[in-house]
Formats: structure tokens, sequence, C-alpha cells
């Protein structure tokens, strides 16, 4: 009887003593998913077509590895890596499987970072524009913690993306502003160059430098669907000042 007991014992002291090791091993992971930057949103999902890849940058506070949910679907250029700034391609293939999940996960930290991506059989040319503006609007744009918060529709053109997407938001009135007749206007823009058009920039750039104030060429543009001519600046050069000249 008594060495039943004493097996019986055996047993609950290896069970909690497997409890224990198990939550030290949960208590030593950080909180977080230990990427303090990302290109994409956990909660978008992003279109491509069949043999298109995409880029996404991202950086994590240590090593970090990848796991691809459909390798029929998608393919990785590198599934781990070191901590710090780094970037991922994926490569969408023609498969039976029209979504696919790309999860990171960085060594030490308790929560992953999900890639969602649907294939896509629409004619998807343009929506890598929209992906770099998404980008670009996330690191540089004045309101970039309130537009962090939605989740654009990437399937539009380029210019009604930027435009539906910024007029979404509640926040940015230096931006978005009221017409009479109840509409809005925005001052940001973006228009598609023709490459044939454009000449080297260089000594035109380095003559704004020299005598402007920080604006780099103002573009006469027509806006869409009518006759009206506004001036759009191309760059603006911050904390610039105009050259002293001799």
């Amino acid at each position: 009887m008594k060495k039943i007991q004493y097996v019986k014992l055996l047993g609950l002291l290896t069970v909690l003593l497997l409890l224990n090791i198990s939550c030290k091993d949960d208590d030593t992971l950080l909180r977080g998913s230990g990427i303090t930057e990302q290109s994409w949103s956990t909660n978008q999902t992003y279109f491509a077509s069949a043999e298109q890849t995409l880029t996404f940058t991202f950086t994590t506070l240590s090593s970090w590895t990848a796991q691809n949910s459909s390798a029929a679907l998608l393919s990785l250029d590198n599934d781990a890596g070191n901590s710090g700034k780094n970037t991922i391609k994926i490569t969408v293939h023609k498969s039976s499987q029209e979504q696919g999940t790309i999860t990171i996960k960085v060594n030490g930290y308790s929560s992953t970072s999900n890639i969602k991506i649907q294939l896509s059989n629409d004619n998807v040319e343009g929506y890598e524009i929209n992906y770099s503006v998404d980008q670009y609007l996330k690191e540089k744009y004045l309101w970039n913690d309130d537009y962090k918060l939605l989740t654009p529709n990437f399937k539009q053109a380029y210019d009604a993306f930027l435009r539906n997407t910024l007029l979404s938001m509640t926040t940015n009135t230096l931006d978005k502003k009221r017409n009479s007749n109840g509409t809005y206007s925005l001052f940001s823009f973006i228009q598609k160059l023709d490459p044939d058009l454009q000449s080297s920039r260089s000594a035109k750039e380095k003559k704004n430098l020299e005598y402007n104030y920080g604006f780099v060429n103002f573009v006469a543009v027509q806006t869409r669907n009518t006759s009206n001519i506004v001036f759009v600046i191309q760059e603006y050069i911050k904390d610039h000042l105009p050259i002293k000249q001799g």
C-alpha cells in the first residue's frame, strides 16, 4: 500500500515539475512580436497575380524565421535572418490554393506577425504601386499613426487608392478640405509620369537646392475629368534652406 502511494506521489511531483518548467519557458519570452517596423498590415490581405513577387521590409530585435502555410502557392527568397533591417520577397504561383500566410516569428518573443496573400485572377497591374504608396504613407504621412489604423482596399487604380483611402480618415483635417458643396478636396496628389517625358533631374535639382526654399519643381497638372489646372510640388526637402550666394 505504501509503495502504491509512493508511486502516485512520485507521479504527481513529476507532473508538477513539468508544469513548472513549462511556465518558466513562457516567462522567458518577451511580450510582443519583436518587430519594430513592418511594411505590411496584419489585418490586410494583399492581392497578387500568378508569378508576381511582393517585397516587404521589417526590422527585428532578434533573429527570425518565416513559416509558409502554402508552399504550392507561395515561395520565399529566404526564410530566416538576423536582427536589424530585413527584406523578404514572396512570389505567388498559380495554384489550387488561393490564399496563403507567411508567419514571421522573432526568436525570444511571444507573438508572431502574419502576411496574408490572396491569388487574384483579376488584372492587378498597378497594385504594387498601391503597396508602395501604403508603405510610404505609414512612414512619412503627417497623420501616419491614424493612417496605420485603416484597412485600405488595394484593388483600385493608384490615384483612386490614394484619394479614397485618405478621404476615409477623420483626423487629417489640414490635408482634407471641405468644399462649399459638401464634398472634400485633398492637397495630397499622385500622378504616374510618362518616362519618355522625363529628363535628367540632377542639374535641375542642384539649381533648385541653390535658389529655392526646399521645394523641388512646381508642375502644372490638369485635374482629372475637368479643365482645371493646378500646380503640384514634386518634392519637399526637409529642413532645407537656400544656399547663401557669396
